[in-house]
C-alpha cells in the first residue's frame, strides 16, 4: 500500500465583484467557518494536506488543537487549475446575461480538486481523499455524532472521538475509505435517483445515449495518484467542453459525474441529506459506515 493522505482547503474564493448587484460566485464563507471541520479531519488521523494562507495557517495553528500536525500548502489554487483565467472569465459572462439570477457556486475553484490532489501525489501520496472542511458541519451531520458549526466560537472540542465515541470522523472512516481505493483505484459518494435535467441532456448530447440515474457529490473523492493522471486529460476536455456548450454554471459535480458515465467509479450513495437514519440520508449512510458491502457501480446502486 502506498502513502496516503486527505486533501482540504480553508481558502477565500476570488467572488465576481459587481455594481447594483451582490457578490456572485461566493457563500461568503471565510476560513473560521470550517475550523471546526478541519479538526474532524485531523481526528481521522492521516496526513492531512491543507490548502490554505500564512495569515490563515497561523490562525489555525491558534485555534484549533492538534493543528501543528497539518501540512500546509501556500501554493496559489488559481496557477494550479490550467483552466482558472479562462473560466473566470467564462463565468462573468454567464452570469452578465442574467444577473439578477443567484449564483452561489464558484467553477473556477470547484473545479480545482482534482488539481488539489494532483499536486498532493506530486507530494509523493499515492492514495488521496479530497474531503469537504464543512463536511462534518451540523446541516449534514448532528452534534451527537461529531457534527461541527461554522461558528468556531460554537464548536466544542471535547465533542471529538475518542471522547465523543459516536463521532464519525474518527480513525475507522479514513481506514475504510483508504481500503476502498486500494481495492478499486477510486471511490466516489454521490445521490442515486437524480441527476439535473440540464446535466443530463448535455450528458446525453455527448454520448448519443441515456446516462447512468446518479450525480456525485463533492464531499468526498478518493482516487490513487494514477488514476489522477488517468482522467485527467478527459476531465479537462471535458471542462473545454462545458464551456462551449453549456449555458449555466457548472462544478466538478457535472465534469466527476460525467466522467462516471466512461470509467464508472466505485461509489456509495444515498438519497438525500436529511439528519435521521430512517431514510435513505447521508447520515445514515455514515452511521453504517463507508464499507465496501455498499460500493456499487452503474446502473446498480438502486
Amino acid at each position: 500500500m502506498g502513502l496516503d493522505c486527505i486533501v482540504s482547503t480553508a481558502l477565500v474564493v476570488e467572488s465576481y465583484k459587481r455594481n447594483n448587484y451582490e457578490d456572485a460566485m461566493t457563500r461568503n464563507y471565510v476560513p473560521e467557518h470550517y475550523y471546526g471541520g478541519i479538526k474532524s479531519l485531523l481526528n481521522l488521523n492521516k496526513p492531512l494536506v491543507l490548502f490554505t494562507t500564512e495569515e490563515t495557517k497561523l490562525d489555525i495553528l491558534d485555534k484549533i488543537p492538534g493543528s501543528e500536525k497539518i501540512k500546509f500548502v501556500h501554493t496559489d489554487y488559481r496557477t494550479l487549475n490550467p483552466y482558472y483565467d479562462t473560466l473566470f472569465e467564462w463565468c462573468k459572462n454567464i452570469i452578465d446575461q442574467k444577473p439578477s439570477a443567484v449564483y452561489c457556486w464558484n467553477p473556477p475553484f470547484a473545479t480545482s480538486r482534482l488539481f488539489f490532489m494532483k499536486y498532493a501525489a506530486s507530494l509523493g501520496y499515492e492514495n488521496i481523499i479530497w474531503m469537504d472542511a464543512g463536511l462534518s458541519n451540523e446541516s449534514y451531520i448532528p452534534e451527537e455524532y461529531g457534527g461541527t458549526w461554522h461558528d468556531w466560537n460554537k464548536v466544542n472540542w471535547d465533542n471529538y472521538y475518542p471522547n465523543n465515541k459516536k463521532d464519525f470522523f474518527k480513525p475507522q472512516l479514513a481506514k475504510d475509505i483508504f481500503q476502498l481505493i486500494e481495492k478499486y483505484d477510486n471511490f466516489f459518494i454521490g445521490l442515486k435517483g437524480y441527476i439535473g435535467v440540464e446535466p443530463r441532456i448535455i450528458m446525453e448530447q455527448y454520448y448519443h445515449e441515456k446516462v447512468p440515474n446518479w450525480a456525485m457529490t463533492g464531499g468526498i473523492i478518493g482516487l490513487k495518484s494514477k488514476k489522477i493522471l488517468e482522467i485527467e486529460g478527459f476531465y479537462n476536455r471535458l471542462i473545454e467542453y462545458y464551456m462551449e456548450n453549456y449555458d449555466r454554471l457548472f462544478t466538478e459535480i457535472e465534469i466527476f459525474t460525467h466522467i462516471n458515465h466512461v470509467f464508472d467509479f466505485a461509489k456509495i450513495s444515498f438519497g438525500n441529506f436529511m439528519l435521521d437514519d430512517q431514510t435513505d440520508s447521508f447520515f445514515k449512510c455514515l452511521k453504517q459506515g463507508l464499507k465496501d458491502e455498499y460500493v456499487r457501480f452503474n446502473n446498480s446502486y438502486l
